[in-house]
């Protein structure tokens, strides 16, 4: 994941005024937060995970805080985020996922209502379905999945993703994550341009996955439906002979086989991103990029670049999940404990602090297939050395930690150059 806070803004109100974040994950706008909020977030980071696997945090000021100091502590709060990011206990915590959650739901201003949310198959059909506006991602999708009827071991194959349709085509914007509510999300872009949408896609990019599916005729439908879309518009490249074949095989109702002869054609199972333009061979070139199978080989200065990384981080991570012979699994949470002041442990309670000082305290609903007892990949496909520092960062000292960098590469001098 990439956060950014690309800015603050003052809020005033009947008492007083103050400043609050913008946070911006993987390059859309998530929530605004004070500072306050983000130091009592800390504070319980520092205590479920303990203080020597966390940077050090902007200190508290006496005084109001110049132009200069807001701005330093912006790219200080920033860079603190940007670390703890990229440790996979931290992120697939229900204190982490419930903190983000919580605090798009106070930006946006939003009580728990039922809604109902439409989610699409890749060929428009809408799948309808009943849910909380604070639910998280993973609530909905497992909510769609028993809309579809899909098996919940293949619920992990899966997962939500936003769209913007232009000239008929969905152009994937972004993978959805738990700690976010899709109603919301989707609310917010609409409200600036109407075009977008969830939809149910797969979720991993080697295509020998697909054989897990076959034998499921829900999964079948997801798969069938997305590459039906990407070879009628053009985005998986068939010849005159295999689209007749291929044709002839979408007459008969022969899914599996559609899907069979389409995974041997180049691009299929890619994400084709936006267009953009390039400078050769002469300027204002249109190109099209695609990321897929074991492939990403391009430059490119694009809004859709943190799109990019995100797929390329993806890919890597399934090589190496795959080279170590596990399973797709749906990712189970962290259950950090804490002392009980006895000598032992109890399970971690956590809070959320409100704009206003008050708080409540976070609980996330969990999973179907979460329950089911179906998740630990991944736990386990991060469960790797993590690398320590002593570098600063604009003129912000930080502690001796585990993670400096996003660890999703750190095994890519053992997949060999026959895999990328």
């Amino acid at each position: 994941m990439h956060f950014s806070i690309a800015d603050t803004q003052l809020i005033k109100d009947q008492n007083h005024s103050f400043v609050t974040y913008n946070i911006s994950i993987n390059g859309s706008f998530h929530c605004s937060l004070r500072y306050k909020q983000l130091y009592n977030f800390h504070d319980q980071l520092k205590r479920t995970f303990g203080a020597n696997t966390l940077p050090l945090f902007p200190p508290k000021r006496l005084l109001p805080l110049t132009a200069t100091q807001t701005e330093e502590r912006r790219s200080q709060i920033e860079k603190y985020i940007q670390i703890i990011s990229q440790d996979q206990r931290i992120v697939s915590s229900d204190l982490f996922n419930g903190f983000f959650l919580n605090g798009q739901q106070e930006t946006q201003n939003t009580k728990k209502d039922e809604v109902i949310l439409d989610v699409f198959q890749m060929n428009w059909q809408s799948i309808k379905v009943q849910i909380l506006s604070t639910d998280r991602t993973d609530i909905v999708l497992d909510s769609v999945s028993k809309a579809l009827e899909l098996t919940p071991q293949l619920i992990p194959y899966f997962n939500l993703f936003v769209v913007k349709r232009v000239d008929n085509i969905c152009i994937p914007i972004r993978k959805l994550q738990n700690f976010e509510s899709p109603y919301l999300t989707l609310r917010t872009l609409n409200s600036v341009d109407s075009s977008h949408a969830i939809v149910i896609r797969k979720s991993y990019w080697d295509s020998i996955y697909d054989d897990d599916l076959f034998d499921d005729r829900t999964a079948v439908n997801i798969l069938y439906f997305q590459t039906l879309h990407d070879i009628e518009k053009g985005l998986i490249q068939a010849n005159k002979e295999i689209r007749r074949q291929l044709t002839s095989l979408q007459a008969k109702g022969s899914k599996t086989e559609y899907l069979q002869l389409s995974r041997t054609l180049k691009y299929y199972g890619y994400i084709q991103f936006e267009p953009c333009f390039c400078d050769f061979p002469q300027q204002n070139t249109r190109v099209l990029i695609a990321a897929g199978g074991k492939e990403l080989n391009i430059r490119a200065y694009t809004a859709a670049a943190i799109l990019m990384s995100v797929c390329l981080q993806g890919m890597v991570e399934e090589l190496l999940m795959k080279r170590n012979g596990k399973k797709i699994k749906r990712e189970e949470p962290a259950l950090p404990t804490v002392s009980n002041g006895f000598g032992g442990t109890r399970r971690g309670s956590w809070s959320y602090m409100k704009r206003d000082g008050s708080s409540h305290q976070i609980s996330l609903p969990r999973s179907v297939s979460t329950d089911a007892g179906l998740t630990n990949s991944g736990a386990e496909l991060h469960n790797k050395p993590l690398k320590s520092s002593h570098s600063s960062h604009n003129g912000f000292p930080t502690k001796s930690r585990h993670f400096v960098e996003n660890d999703a590469f750190n095994g890519i001098g053992d997949i060999g150059d026959d895999d990328l």
